[in-house]
């Protein structure tokens, strides 16, 4: 582990802190989502609910194609010989510590 200098850990403090809010602020909102589940219901697939100060558009998409690699294997594909491994990127997790 590295120790961070007095202002960095204030910013690294101040991300945990929005991380936080932000995981409470998705969990309130899949609430909000369920208690309104029988408004979109009635939406029948797509519509718009106003409210007294937002307007929520409902839109029911397709699902979007994808490939069965189970069933290719056991269709005999190899399909490690097309598999390929993509750019590296950068994983951000907090966690508190007190």
């Amino acid at each position: 582990m590295t120790q961070a200098s007095d202002n960095e850990a204030a910013l690294l403090d101040a991300l945990g802190e929005v991380s936080d809010q932000i995981k409470l602020l998705e969990k309130k909102k899949a609430e909000l989502r369920s208690a309104l589940g029988t408004v979109f219901e009635n939406l029948h697939g797509s519509g718009t609910v106003v409210g007294k100060q937002y307007a929520v558009k409902y839109t029911m998409n397709a699902g979007r194609k994808t490939f069965d690699k189970a069933a290719a294997a056991d269709d005999g594909v190899d399909i490690e010989r097309y598999m390929k491994v993509g750019k590296p990127f950068v994983t951000l997790t907090t966690s508190r510590i007190g």
